[in-house]
Formats: structure tokens, sequence, C-alpha cells
């Protein structure tokens, strides 16, 4: 990665000035894809075991 890439970032977002770098703002977004992803994947299946119907789940 080039220092311009951060450099633009900071400037645009105004990490700095918010008290944060390009790099935890970066692994933030890591954090919330990952848990994101594992809600998706896991909570269809809690519903369906308590015996809730796929169709009534969703109305």
């Amino acid at each position: 990665m080039t220092a311009a890439i951060p450099s633009s970032l900071d400037s645009f977002f105004e990490l700095r000035a918010r008290g944060s770098t390009v790099g935890r703002e970066l692994r933030g977004a890591v954090a919330t894809l990952l848990t994101v992803a594992y809600i998706l994947f896991v909570n269809p299946d809690i519903p369906r075991k308590a015996g809730v119907l796929f169709a009534g789940y969703f109305v």
C-alpha cells in the first residue's frame, strides 16, 4: 500500500482529527464484516430449532 492512499483517506474522512487511523478503521470494518457474516449464517438456524416455520419467520 502506498503512502498516498492512507493520506488521502485520512484527509477525506478526517481520521486523525477524530483520533483514529486508517489501520484501525480497516480492522473495525473487517470485524463488522465477520460479525454480520456470522449472524447471517447462524441466525436462520435458531428459529428452525425452536420449531418456527420459515414462512412465518419473515411475516
